[in-house]
């Protein structure tokens, strides 16, 4: 008799809160901050190496390109901080959106470096020529396009991540609903066999 009602009350306990992890934010101090220090020292790089095929002078105006590659820097900067703002939107807009900001920021990144090298004795020749300046607009516009679709793949999947763990929660709290209504489910029934137990125990005399 003890031992049933033990058993009954173990059933009917209430089952303990499942061991969840706290759902960490967004990463955007650290992940993309790495990726865009990461993203511009190759930009400079390639800049680099293509002055060298030149046949120029890479360290003639190396820090006319430093600081022109900072002001790169804080553009591709903002433009994480507007795509990250409309990351709710769908991802044909955002995609839009980032050629939009791409090119927004390739304009004033050329006629910061244009103003940064024309003060210079060592500025690059033919600077100032149409077609040299359509070139070097549409090479910072596919760069910057280039950093912009990085965000979008970079915020799409942590936003995969948030709701494959959201899931999981959802299922590990409908299990636990389960979990509960079954013990709810079976009560019932055990408590009418001991009652039927101790109405036998009655009438033997036990």
């Amino acid at each position: 008799m003890v031992r049933c009602i033990a058993h009954h009350r173990r059933m009917n306990a209430v089952a303990p809160p499942l061991d969840r992890k706290p759902r960490p934010g967004w990463a955007a101090p650290k992940v993309p901050a790495a990726l865009l220090l990461s993203y511009w020292i190759g930009v400079y790089l390639v800049g680099t190496a293509w002055t060298l095929l030149l046949g120029q002078d890479p360290w003639a105006y190396a820090e006319a390109r430093i600081y022109a590659t900072l002001f790169g820097v804080g553009m591709a900067t903002l433009i994480g901080v507007a795509l990250f703002a409309f990351r709710r939107l769908p991802f044909p807009v955002q995609v839009l959106l980032a050629l939009l900001f791409a090119l927004v920021a390739a304009l004033g990144y050329k006629l910061f470096s244009g103003w940064l090298f024309y003060g210079m004795a060592t500025a690059p020749e033919a600077a100032d020529q149409r077609e040299a300046f359509a070139q070097s607009l549409f090479y910072w516009t596919a760069t910057f396009f280039g950093w912009g679709t990085s965000v979008i793949a970079l915020l799409y999947n942590m936003a995969v991540r948030e709701r494959e763990q959201r899931l999981g929660e959802l299922r590990a709290q409908a299990y636990d609903a389960q979990m509960r209504a079954l013990h709810y489910q079976i009560s019932p029934h055990f408590l009418f066999n001991t009652l039927n137990a101790v109405a036998s125990l009655i009438e033997r005399g036990e």
